[in-house]
């Protein structure tokens, strides 16, 4: 499982960039948890909020607004725990 912490800004924009946009981003789902059933579409769509929100934070901090910061990263735990288990790491 991708681990969404221990990746870089660079990354995280590169899987926001794959997920891409799309209301039903089925082939991201299928390729990160072998299909697209069983809610896993709607944990790809909460990976991408999860990404966004963890790269406004980094950026955030790299900018000293630490309060931010911290605002993005309480979001980003927020979504983490609305994960089903199976998209968890």
């Amino acid at each position: 499982m991708l681990n969404l912490d221990c990746v870089s800004e660079s990354e995280l924009r590169e899987l926001v960039a794959e997920i891409g946009q799309g209301v039903r981003p089925i082939r991201a789902a299928r390729k990160v948890f072998g299909t697209s059933g069983d809610g896993r579409t709607q944990a790809i769509k909460n990976y991408r909020a999860y990404a966004w929100n963890k790269i406004t934070a980094i950026v955030c901090r790299s900018e000293g607004k630490i309060d931010a910061a911290l605002m993005y990263e309480s979001i980003c735990e927020r979504i983490y725990k609305e994960l089903p288990e199976f998209a968890k790491w």
